[in-house]
């Protein structure tokens, strides 16, 4: 039972000189060989540190809040009054833009109105032209059969 106790003893003595020996300086990066168990471990320690952060900011935000919150009681009335005005501003603004852009889509249907109405006249005057240059083609076809004495027969 001695051995083993003493045993005990000593393996705890060098664990105890490894931790001493395992702090280093700051800044200072230790080698570690590629292992893939290691590799392992080192991506969970990068998201246990991520996730530490992460806690603490958060704690550090809900503090400062409350310290805000008690200056706000005593300026109230005042910021109130602030806000209205300032949803007044932004209404009166958003009211501006809406109106300019419907404008802006006034003017846009217009142009695309006389557009579409030029478009429309310039097919249609097309078409007519086509019209009449085939009618003039078979007047002529038609008068040139008839000098000939031939051309269309009626029953």
């Amino acid at each position: 039972m001695l051995m083993m106790k003493r045993k005990k003893r000593k393996k705890r003595k060098k664990r105890k000189k490894k931790m001493l020996t395992r702090k280093r300086k700051k800044g200072k990066k230790r080698k570690r060989k590629k292992g893939k168990k290691r590799k392992r471990r080192s991506e969970k320690k990068k998201k246990m540190k991520k996730r530490k952060k992460k806690k603490r900011k958060k704690k550090r935000k809900k503090k400062r809040k409350k310290k805000r919150k008690k200056k706000k009681r005593k300026k109230k009335k005042k910021r109130k009054e602030r806000k209205k005005k300032k949803k007044r501003r932004k209404k009166k603004m958003m009211n501006m833009k809406k109106r300019r852009k419907r404008k802006k889509r006034k003017k846009k249907k217009k142009r695309r109105k006389k557009r579409k109405k030029k478009r429309r006249k310039k097919k249609m005057l097309m078409k007519k032209r086509k019209k009449r240059k085939k009618k003039e083609k078979k007047r002529k076809r038609g008068r040139k059969g008839r000098r000939r004495g031939g051309g269309r027969r009626r029953c």
